[in-house]
Parts: C-alpha cells; structure tokens; sequence
C-alpha cells in the first residue's frame, strides 16, 4: 500500500470528526478551488473581516465539515489531527507521507484518490456507529 494511503487510512482519518469527513468528501466532489495543497490554511481581509480562502485536505475539512471559522482554529484543528495520527502510528513524522503526497501532486490525480479514501472512511464509520437490528429471540411468539 502506497504511504500517504496507509498513513490517511490509520492515522489520519481516525482523527477526523465525522463531519470533517463529509466537508472534505463535498469539497472532493465538488472539486472546490478552495482546496489546495502548499499551506495548511490561507486568509485574506475581506468585507467582514479576515476570511478563510483556502485550506489544505485536513484544513479543508475542519473548516467546511466542521464549521471551524477562523485560521488559528483551523491550524489548531491540523496540528492535533496531525499529532494523533503521529501517535496512533508510533511515529513522530508519518503525517509528512501524506502532506507531501497532497502537497506534490496534481488534484486530477490526487483528488480522485483521496475521494475514495473519504468514502472508505465515511462508510466505516457510519456502519459502526449504526445501531444493530433487534430482534425477538426465535423460540419467543409473536403476539397476535
């Protein structure tokens, strides 16, 4: 398995709250110019004040999916996922394989990608947080 896979797939996107997920998955598909590699958040003065106008994947997410709002919330969002995953894999620097793969490749390739990888994540985890059918035991009759 490719490094920058294996790294997103155990480390990273067990960091990633569930709605940080699907604002990455959205911003995937959608093929947001918003979503760049280079810098983990990048922001400008606008009308209202300092606007967020790009993030990098984790970035993206925590800013679309999980309504984070300003640059320092979303710095502080990359560098905790980042330093679980770190941990979660046994080394300090593991998130690199990933940034550099995101960092330094064309979105037609990395996109497509990384899109699979989301809807991997997504799936996973809602089939473990969906609730279990409940059944009557077999030799119990149903009241007629």
């Amino acid at each position: 398995m490719q490094p920058w896979r294996q790294v997103f797939r155990d480390g990273i996107a067990p960091q990633l709250p569930l709605e940080a997920l699907e604002g990455l998955r959205l911003g995937l598909v959608r093929n947001d110019p918003r979503l760049r590699p280079g810098s983990t958040v990048e922001s400008a003065w606008g009308v209202y004040g300092v606007q967020i106008i790009q993030a990098c994947a984790i970035g993206y997410g925590g800013w679309k999916g999980a309504r984070l709002e300003t640059a320092q919330d979303i710095e502080a969002f990359f560098a905790g996922v980042c330093s679980r995953a770190n941990e979660a894999l046994g080394d300090p620097g593991a998130c690199g394989a990933f940034i550099r793969w995101f960092d330094g490749n064309r979105r037609e390739v990395v996109f497509p990608q990384l899109l699979s990888e989301v809807n991997r994540a997504i799936a996973a985890r809602t089939e473990q947080e969906a609730p279990e059918d409940v059944q009557a035991p077999a030799d119990q009759a149903s009241p007629q």
